[in-house]
């Protein structure tokens, strides 16, 4: 993850930080078949955690890309940041998060956050050319 920090854009890197939360919840969630608390308690932690990014990146889409710190304004992500893609990274992780739920740890479920990563992995790439 500090490789896309430091090489890519910054709304890349927060798509990548959710979808690795998205790939350890696979791994967790279906714990929760068997009354786990730790599969109820990410179930939860990760709900937090996309409702927050979302309301957040809602909040700088509203900004241009500006967050409000102590009375000023801070640049996060750039004029030009495409927060659809954003979005959609917090539904892909909230569906394969649900589906893991209810079908279990599937191998499917990595490969469709995965495969999402890496499509925002090319889209960004090509953003920088």
């Amino acid at each position: 993850l500090a490789l896309i920090y430091y090489l890519y854009q910054r709304e890349f890197f927060c798509s990548a930080v959710l979808s690795a939360l998205g790939l350890l919840g696979v791994k967790v969630l279906p714990q929760i078949r068997g009354a786990s608390a730790l599969g109820y308690g990410y179930a939860l932690a990760l709900a937090v955690l996309l409702l927050a990014a979302a309301v957040l990146f809602r909040l700088l889409q509203r900004n241009q890309g500006k967050l409000p710190v102590k009375g000023k304004l801070v640049r996060v992500f750039p004029k030009n940041a495409n927060y659809a893609l954003l979005y959609v990274t917090c539904a892909v992780v909230a569906a394969a998060a649900i589906a893991a739920v209810v079908l279990g740890g599937l191998t499917v479920l990595y490969g469709v956050l995965v495969a999402w990563l890496l499509i925002l992995a090319v889209y960004h790439t090509v953003r920088l050319m």
